[in-house]
């Protein structure tokens, strides 16, 4: 299935079928799987704006700007580009988090969701980011977002 680009505060989709009206969503089958696998980092620091955001469902997504995440995220700027969370389990927040770049960094927020979000950096044991906290996401980290919903952070 083709992955079609999307402009800023358009809406990605991992898991449902788009809505009739947002010509942007790119479709996944529901039966894609939901574990995202690690990631072997390059070596070397990786510049932000030169990783993708890699769900389960083989859907990436550059990360060049902020990117808000949830089962039905909503854009806190024009900036925000937005994609949707398969919902298993219901332990996805509506908004649950955003990744953005910061000082050359990936930066991820937690938007106050209920359960956390669970970060994986490489070689390191997985870790809760608390309901709006924040953390440093490095290049081969998974984010699990409850669930087993997770992503990865890859090289571009």
């Amino acid at each position: 299935m083709p992955e079609r680009t999307t402009p800023s505060a358009a809406r990605t989709t991992a898991a449902a079928p788009a809505p009739s009206d947002n010509p942007f969503a790119v479709l996944i089958p529901p039966d894609a799987g939901r574990r995202a696998e690690p990631v072997e980092p390059p070596p070397g620091p990786s510049p932000a704006g030169t990783a993708m955001l890699v769900l389960a469902s083989g859907v990436r997504v550059p990360i060049d700007g902020p990117i808000v995440l949830g089962r039905n995220p909503q854009a806190a700027s024009e900036q925000d580009r937005l994609v949707v969370l398969d919902n298993a389990g219901a332990q996805v927040s509506r908004t649950h988090a955003r990744l953005r770049i910061e000082a050359g960094r990936l930066v991820l927020d937690d938007l106050g969701s209920r359960n956390g979000t669970g970060l994986t950096p490489p070689g390191q044991p997985r870790r809760r980011v608390a309901p709006g906290g924040t953390a440093d996401v490095p290049i081969g980290s998974v984010i699990d977002f409850g669930a087993r919903v997770e992503a990865t952070i890859a090289p571009a």
